[in-house]
């Protein structure tokens, strides 16, 4: 059985905190129910949310990019490898990304969508897709709160998961409302023409 792929840890935080996001808007759930939710996932988590983002992530890898096929022989339990792998479970310091990208936006999230609006006008905010909404609202959080980040990892891990987690055209549309926002705000353009985005 080939061995899963690692996920980064900030990754796995970005991609957590949108399905948290996700919930919040989708839902009657409260933020603080949501989160509480995920702070007391048994480590290692068998949560069924971990469990379906990871066995997601894992059958979206391409394990034949090399040779541009799949290894039939290999027998993928994903679940199970999930639970099984402590590297694939949620520990403190996932959950504490997670936390502050969640709380962070929900605070920021009036000044978030004026952004996406003024740089996404064609497309009223409650028409924006709602996994597309958030995948916005968090890489612009981040572009804003932490400096450390570098412009073009936030972009490129917001299109990543966006097509992860997003329709067909959200990678695209991800991409060029990023690449509006980043190009005013520092001259910077995408590492990626949006052509080039499947």
């Amino acid at each position: 059985m080939t061995t899963p792929p690692n996920i980064d840890l900030r990754h796995l935080a970005r991609s957590l905190a949108l399905l948290a996001l996700y919930e919040i808007d989708s839902t009657n759930h409260t933020p603080i129910s949501i989160l509480e939710s995920y702070a007391n996932m048994p480590i290692p988590g068998d949560d069924a949310r971990i469990t379906a983002y990871m066995a997601l992530h894992l059958s979206s890898s391409t394990f034949g990019e090399e040779t541009g096929e799949e290894d039939e022989d290999d027998d993928w339990d994903d679940a199970s490898l999930v639970l099984k792998d402590p590297e694939l479970t949620l520990t403190a310091e996932t959950y504490q990304m997670m936390q502050i990208l969640v709380t962070g936006v929900l605070k920021q999230r009036d000044n978030l969508d004026q952004v996406i609006a003024q740089h996404a006008p064609e497309w009223p905010l409650d028409q924006i897709a709602i996994i597309d909404r958030n995948i916005l609202r968090i890489a612009i959080h981040e572009l804003t709160q932490d400096k450390k980040l570098p412009v073009k990892v936030v972009i490129n891990e917001a299109v990543e998961i966006a097509k992860l987690f997003g329709a067909e055209g959200s990678p695209r549309f991800i991409n060029g409302v990023l690449g509006s926002i980043t190009d005013e705000w520092y001259g910077i353009q995408p590492d990626s023409p949006t052509e080039e985005i499947p």
